[in-house]
């Protein structure tokens, strides 16, 4: 039986992860929210026997522990896989635009996208040393990529992107600082996704991504437009289901390689 933790599994990406993992009986899920009472589209899943809710703040020391401690409790000091989904996308708002008082705001993102994410992995590598697969995944975005950001000319979002590009960064020294120890580190980015069906409140209207859909169509004609989240966590797992040490470090797209779209 292979255990996973999925971090931020109250919607969307991370909603999508618990449903597909939990699909299989022979694996163990741990969904890791904020609040497990307010996370109205995970509670239909609860029901099914290998699927534990943990009630996990990643910027909380003590929320973290005591999470680590639960699923320590559980799955018997360990854990195979560590997907870390959870963070904020932001105001978008072009920095020519941005007062300083908005600027320092914005910068509040790598709290949650950044700090986050290594006081989790912190808090959970004991238990992940201790598993048989041993790897630690970071969800990130395209938008950590200089080039493909170059190509498209997408210029919004810089603090987004700048969180991503950190987290890249980290989880490449972590590979090099616990190859050692036999632990995977890779952050994969899941695709252009419509999480908007599991927004609170729902958006359901596709039109919002007809300005940057006009902006890639010439630059990859062959893009069919968003996924589902279901679609991109089926790409997502095979990735991981195939990383090895050898990729321990890199930074790829839901499809294994530079192919963003």
């Amino acid at each position: 039986m292979t255990s996973y933790l999925v971090v931020g599994a109250s919607r969307g990406i991370g909603l999508a992860f618990v449903k597909q993992l939990s699909a299989n009986p022979q694996n163990k899920v741990f969904a890791g929210v904020r609040n497990v009472e307010s996370s109205i589209h995970l509670q239909p899943l609860l029901s099914r026997p290998n699927v534990h809710a943990i009630k996990l703040d990643m910027t909380d020391v003590i929320s973290l522990k005591a999470a680590a401690e639960e699923v320590a409790r559980i799955n018997h000091g360990k854990l195979d896989i560590l997907i870390i989904n959870a963070g904020l996308t932001g105001s978008g708002k072009p920095f020519k635009d941005c007062t300083y008082e908005e600027i320092i705001e914005e910068h509040s993102m790598f709290t949650n996208n950044v700090l986050g994410p290594v006081l989790t992995i912190k808090a959970f590598l004991p238990l992940v040393s201790q598993g048989a697969q041993k790897k630690i995944i970071a969800i990130s975005s395209a938008n950590a990529d200089s080039e493909f950001i170059l190509t498209v000319g997408f210029d919004k979002g810089a603090t987004y992107t700048a969180t991503k590009a950190a987290l890249n960064a980290y989880i490449t020294k972590l590979s090099l600082q616990y190859r050692q120890e036999g632990i995977v580190f890779r952050s994969i980015c899941p695709g252009l996704v419509d999480t908007g069906a599991t927004r609170d409140p729902p958006i359901l209207d596709q039109s919002r991504y007809e300005p940057r859909l006009k902006q890639i169509k010439p630059l990859f004609p062959d893009f069919k437009g968003p996924l589902t989240p279901e679609q991109s966590v089926d790409a997502v797992l095979e990735v991981i289901d195939k990383t090895t040490m050898a990729d321990s470090g890199t930074f790829v797209s839901h499809k294994g390689n530079k192919d963003w779209l």
